[in-house]
C-alpha cells in the first residue's frame, strides 16, 4: 500500500505596477521614470499630459514617488 502524495500550495509574490492611475484624468496612464545617476525622477500621464520632476533620494522606489506626486496634486 503506498501513501497518499502531498498537495503542492505554491505561494505568489505580489508585484508592485508598474503603471499607476492619474488623479487628473482617472485613467491608468502614469509612468514613472527613475533616473538614478541624475538623481531625478520624471512622472507623466499618457493621456492628459499631467507630467512633473521630483529629487530622488537612493532609498525611494516608484511608489514612493507616486505617493509624493499624488500628494502635491491633491
Amino acid at each position: 500500500m503506498g501513501r497518499r502524495r502531498r498537495k503542492v500550495i505554491r505561494v505568489q509574490k505580489r508585484k508592485l505596477p508598474t503603471i499607476y492611475l492619474c488623479p487628473k484624468c482617472g485613467k491608468e496612464t502614469i509612468r514613472i521614470k527613475l533616473l538614478k545617476d541624475q538623481e531625478i525622477a520624471t512622472i507623466q500621464c499618457g493621456n492628459c499630459g499631467l507630467s512633473d520632476k521630483f529629487d530622488l533620494n537612493p532609498s525611494l522606489q516608484e511608489i514612493d514617488v507616486y505617493c509624493q506626486f499624488t500628494d502635491k496634486f491633491y
